[in-house]
């Protein structure tokens, strides 16, 4: 009897070490499954929809490369012939510069302007034509003009505008870089429809906005997303733009096929205040043309 006592107690004491272990062990497992439920089973929930969208933005890289070959077509050739032209061939721009003097004047906003001094052309920025990089030269041009203070600020506005052929054109690069960012929020899949808004042609979009945005607003139909989308276009040089391309002197160059403008810097402007309510201005104005 008193023999059995010891084993006994032997037998309990091992029971209950077990018992702790086999706690210990269903703790350990139940931390196991814990971890595997918070960490591990969102994060491989996560990866379909990573690679979903590694794939679905592949696709949209290829269609937005084929077509913006489309479409670039159209604007790399108005680049060439109205924007960037040949260095000889000046008749464009003193075409525009001359329906702008005339415009002017009917309008009582200009009262008289000398003839227009040109230099020869001159290299502007450094090409490297191994890479296919066009050669860009400036003309100087120098003249002044006695105008109103409103037909300053339209002449300025011309050349503020020249060069200018899409909706991309006309915004910034801080604009362009929002507006990519509130796509990846709301869709990243509305590529496509924002590079097609982007390279829309300014005069075709100032004649009806509604078309282009209407592409962008079916892909992206989140009300919060068009309402930033139009904030920043408020925000943007684009009103200004389109006031332009819709108003008298707009229209004019459209009209003569003037517009898009050759596009041109002013270097430098002195101003003179005239009596009753003239400034003469003196502008250096820079435009440039392919070598």
């Amino acid at each position: 009897m008193h023999a059995r006592l010891p084993l006994s107690i032997g037998a309990i004491a091992g029971g209950l070490l077990f018992l702790s272990f086999s706690v210990l062990m269903v703790r350990w497992h139940f931390q196991v499954l814990k971890d595997v439920r918070e960490y591990s089973l969102p994060l491989a929930a996560e990866i379909p929809p990573v690679e979903r969208r590694a794939e679905l933005l592949a696709q949209q890289i290829e269609l937005s490369a084929l077509e913006a070959d489309l479409r670039n077509g159209s604007a790399e050739e108005k680049l060439r012939v109205y924007v960037l032209p040949q260095e000889n061939d000046t008749r464009r721009l003193l075409a525009f510069l001359e329906s702008s003097r005339t415009f002017l004047e009917r309008r009582k906003l200009l009262l008289t302007m000398s003839p227009i001094d040109i230099s020869d052309p001159e290299a502007a920025m450094p090409g490297n034509p191994s890479a296919g990089a066009p050669q860009l030269q400036s003309r100087t041009l120098r003249f002044s003009a006695t105008l109103r203070p409103e037909g300053r600020a339209q002449l300025l506005s011309i050349f503020d505008f020249s060069g200018m052929l899409t909706v991309g054109d006309a915004l910034s690069p801080d604009d362009i870089s929002a507006l990519f960012r509130m796509t990846e929020t709301y869709n990243y899949a509305g590529i496509i429809p924002v590079e097609q808004f982007l390279s829309s042609d300014l005069l075709d979009y100032a004649n009806d906005p509604a078309i282009p945005e209407s592409r962008l607003k079916q892909a992206i139909s989140s009300e919060e997303f068009l309402s930033a989308f139009h904030a920043m276009l408020d925000r943007s040089r684009l009103p200004r733009m389109l006031d332009f391309l819709k108003g008298d002197l707009g229209r004019a160059l459209a009209a003569q096929k003037l517009w898009p403008v050759q596009f041109m810097t002013v270097e430098k402007e002195s101003l003179e205040e005239l009596p009753d309510g003239w400034v003469k201005m003196e502008l250096t104005v820079k435009a440039y043309s392919r070598r």
